[in-house]
């Protein structure tokens, strides 16, 4: 279920409060972006199989 269409983007999203805003929304039925630096991790494979959209984000890392 998408709620009113949104997608939420969570930065931080594997670790403990972003993960656990990540999850509630998750749980709640919003569409959630979930921003990590390491997609491949244990905390971002749960939240992609609890039905996140997982992207790998360096908030460090400046545009090029």
């Amino acid at each position: 279920m998408i709620v009113n269409g949104l997608v939420v983007a969570v930065a931080g999203s594997t670790g403990q409060q972003g993960g656990a805003v990540a999850r509630r929304l998750l749980a709640d039925g919003w569409t959630v972006r979930a921003l990590t630096r390491d997609p491949t991790s244990p905390g971002a494979r749960a939240l992609a199989d609890a039905g996140a959209d997982v992207r790998a984000v360096d908030m460090a890392d400046p545009p090029h």
